[in-house]
């Protein structure tokens, strides 16, 4: 597997670094003119962005820079995705939008959401090692930036924030900054908001606009990884679908940005039926929640989308030929 420093971030990046220096006021001729090189090309790879990150701070030396470049990002300074963040309708479809296209702005670690109670969390994994603490910096200090513009709130905070490296300055710099308690030489790297957060309308939103740049988005990730991310998607919004008691084609689509018609054409194309589909997703979950005793049987139907639990109880014995209720006595007739 491929290590970091091997790896690419969007040229994005570049214009990050010459907005701070604009609005810092600072002049470094030579660095400005390392930049301009860069400004054009398609991406740089991160070993590049590290010994800029690195000349930057020998040169300013100033404390926490990292995420003092972080807090003076924009949506417009992050390429299509913060366009999709700007016009998404809220910080949910924000940070899902993220998690969706992440790669577009960086190659390598990934983050995935998390839910716990009313906490939401984003953790990078490490599968292609560490990145710099300066450079994590830059990017956890620009998602709580983007947030604030967005939601047009400048002490929105988060509730916890991990970093892998150790501190570039006083800690409490760091907590003034992002309003919690900020850990420092942990295993992963994360960072926690409050679900309070989530569902607040952005005044920004756009839906005619947020459509097309989905489509764009989507477009420009590599094809293996547009199948792979879609059943994914589909997968989850059919979940949530049934939880909501609404499995139908035109509602899941909803939930993906696209119409019914694209949904059915992109399933066939991967040699899916919609209908089909459901059903394994149904099936599947129906012997999952069967083996949790703390559902009933009316639960289960509730949750697989089904309005009475004899339309469940019927359909169940369509798929294994025994009823829920023989099922529980014993499994391991399904094998």
């Amino acid at each position: 597997m491929a290590q970091l420093n091997d790896l690419f971030i969007s040229h994005d990046a570049i214009g990050i670094l010459k907005g701070y220096l604009k609005e810092e006021g600072v002049s470094l001729p030579e660095f400005q003119r390392q930049l301009d090189s860069m400004e054009n090309k398609g991406a740089i790879s991160f070993e590049t962005w590290w010994g800029l990150l690195d000349e930057l701070d020998r040169l300013l030396a100033q404390p926490i820079l990292g995420t003092r470049i972080g807090a003076r990002v924009t949506p417009k300074q992050s390429g299509i995705l913060g366009y999709l963040t700007q016009t998404s309708a809220s910080m949910l479809d924000a940070l899902r939008c993220f998690e969706r296209f992440q790669r577009l702005i960086y190659e390598g670690n990934t983050a995935q959401i998390d839910w716990q109670g009313d906490v939401c969390t984003l953790t990078w994994n490490i599968s292609h090692g560490h990145s710099t603490q300066i450079s994590d910096e830059v990017v956890f200090a620009s998602l709580l930036s983007v947030m604030r513009y967005c939601l047009q709130d400048p002490s929105a905070s988060l509730l916890s924030v991990a970093f892998s490296g150790a501190p570039m300055g006083p800690v409490n710099l760091y907590q003034e900054y992002y309003g919690c308690e900020v850990q420092f030489n942990q295993l992963n790297i994360s960072m926690s908001v409050d679900s309070k957060y989530l569902l607040m309308p952005f005044e920004s939103s756009d839906p005619g606009l947020h459509g097309l740049l989905f489509e764009q988005a989507l477009n420009k990730l590599p094809k293996e990884s547009m199948e792979r991310d879609f059943v994914g998607d589909l997968h989850q919004a059919t979940v949530r679908a049934l939880h909501e008691g609404q499995p139908t084609a035109a509602h899941i689509a909803s939930k993906l940005h696209m119409s019914s018609r694209t949904l059915h054409r992109r399933l066939g194309g991967l040699g899916y039926v919609f209908r089909d589909f459901l059903k394994a997703i149904r099936k599947k979950m129906a012997r999952e929640y069967l083996d949790d005793e703390h559902f009933t049987l009316s639960e289960i139907a509730l949750l697989l989308g089904y309005s009475e639990q004899s339309a469940f109880s019927r359909a169940f014995a369509d798929w294994f030929d025994m009823s829920p209720s023989e099922y529980k006595v014993n499994p391991l007739n399904l094998g």
